[in-house]
């Protein structure tokens, strides 16, 4: 202790309680818990995302032709991503429909 502690007239002083080290390891399984399930969510964007790209592009390479033929009659290149966009909207909506409709209620429960 410094000079100007004893001065002042501060001494530290330790509580040691049970109760303080049990709330402190349930925090870190909290933690451990939260962590957990924060990869358990990342893992399953990214294979939602892995899903809905392998949907387009099956969808791409069936209408190949169609595509060739709408590009033919005068569809613009422009016109094309627009198509591919309302195309991949036509995926995710629904998903974001359904997942408000399951998610919600479960934030509410849990």
């Amino acid at each position: 202790m410094s000079e100007i502690e004893e001065k002042l007239g501060f001494y530290p002083i330790r509580v040691v309680h049970g109760l303080i080290d049990e709330v402190g390891e349930y925090s870190r399984y909290v933690m451990f818990v939260g962590i957990i399930f924060d990869l358990v969510v990342a893992l399953l964007v990214i294979i939602s995302v892995l899903l809905i790209y392998s949907l387009l592009v099956i969808n791409i390479e069936t209408k190949t032709f169609h595509i060739g033929v709408q590009r033919m009659v005068g569809l613009t290149r422009r016109g094309l991503i627009i198509m591919v966009i309302i195309q991949s909207m036509m995926f995710v909506v629904p998903a974001l429909i359904a997942a408000f409709i399951v998610g919600v209620p479960a934030l509410m429960i849990f």
